[in-house]
């Protein structure tokens, strides 16, 4: 004797306006009844729609112009990270050395701080009382051939010794940058085709030297100022390179709350001691040296965020997709990160 067993197909419960799936069988799968016949949904149907969600005013005004490039230009990007844009996310992540500076790279508290006496130091140009210059004189000389991607570079603090003076410090250089790259993607020996150089923190009295060697001394001799100090070394570091230059006698404030990340061997007016500082004793102002860049690298930089950006599959970003970001938008962004970078080529 066999016993009949009643089994039950698992059910799927669909949503389905109608026409859009047309049909589905009313029996399973396990059932074989050989039936033509389908069953098209004829009851009520009731739409569920979730509102969409509203773009905010920044939004907004940016859709009001044809392209984002209209709102800026000039963008220079800032980190202590010496790469941006990582293809793995166990990749290892280095971080800029500043001479004599000691940093914690994890602790916003002092990578902002960093960031932020660059920043104030590269746009003294424009933000001083008796301003020589504007924004736009800067941005636009940086706009030329649509390279609006520029670097800055930094030397927090510029490494003037207490019993030298300005000259001194640049010929014991001898030919090295004297300052730390703080965009990403950048090495301190590129050679900029522009650049803005601001120096502050240094009075008239540290700008020559009666310790001149014969050969150095026709040189100098024109230079009076720190002003002209700055400008012959730019002169000779990048011959051919389009320079503005700032000078600034009043140095950064870095008292409290500006963290105590400066090496024992700087002074409390931030110039490079042989005397060891007390750990009790902290750094009340700093001589700073920055330009802005604009060089061949600024175009590697954009062509590496091309490479990794069009890696990315935006259909798996759902909520950039309901935002309203459409998938021919994302690529012609990648188009214009393309376009940016050949921008750079010689």
């Amino acid at each position: 004797m066999f016993w009949k067993q009643v089994t039950f197909t698992p059910r799927l419960i669909v949503w389905d306006l109608k026409g859009s799936l047309h049909s589905l069988r009313k029996e399973g799968t396990l059932y074989d009844f050989r039936s033509d016949r389908t069953s098209g949904w004829d009851g009520d149907v009731t739409v569920t729609k979730k509102p969409r969600i509203e773009k905010n005013e920044f939004l907004k005004d940016l859709e009001k112009q044809e392209k984002l490039p209209s709102f800026s230009s000039l963008f220079i990007p800032l980190s202590l990270s010496s790469s941006a844009w990582l293809s793995r996310p166990s990749a290892h992540i280095s971080y800029r050395k500043f001479p004599n500076a000691i940093y914690k790279p994890n602790l916003d508290y002092h990578t902002s701080a960093i960031l932020a006496a660059c920043l104030e130091n590269s746009t003294l140009p424009y933000r001083l009382w008796n301003k020589s210059g504007h924004m736009k004189d800067i941005t636009h000389s940086f706009h030329g051939l649509g390279r609006k991607v520029g670097a800055l570079m930094a030397a927090l603090p510029f490494p003037l010794g207490e019993d030298s003076s300005l000259v001194e410090t640049f010929m014991q250089l001898d030919g090295e940058m004297p300052w730390t790259p703080v965009s990403p993607n950048i090495s301190p020996e590129t050679k900029p085709w522009m650049m803005s150089s601001v120096l502050r923190g240094i009075s008239e009295e540290l700008a020559m030297t009666s310790n001149i060697k014969p050969e150095f001394a026709q040189v100098l001799s024109h230079c009076s100022s720190v002003s002209d100090v700055l400008e012959l070394f730019v002169t000779e570091l990048f011959p051919g390179t389009l320079n503005a230059g700032c000078v600034v006698t009043a140095p950064c404030k870095v008292v409290t709350p500006y963290p105590h990340i400066f090496t024992p061997n700087i002074n409390s007016g931030g110039l490079v001691s042989t005397m060891l500082r007390t750990p009790m004793q902290g750094v009340n102002s700093i001589p700073v040296m920055s330009c802005i860049q604009s060089t061949k690298e600024s175009g590697k930089m954009v062509g590496e965020l091309y490479e990794e950006a069009k890696k990315i599959n935006i259909k798996r970003f759902h909520r950039f997709l309901s935002t309203g970001l459409e998938e021919d938008e994302f690529k012609e962004t990648l188009n214009e990160l393309a376009n940016l970078s050949e921008n750079y080529d010689d």
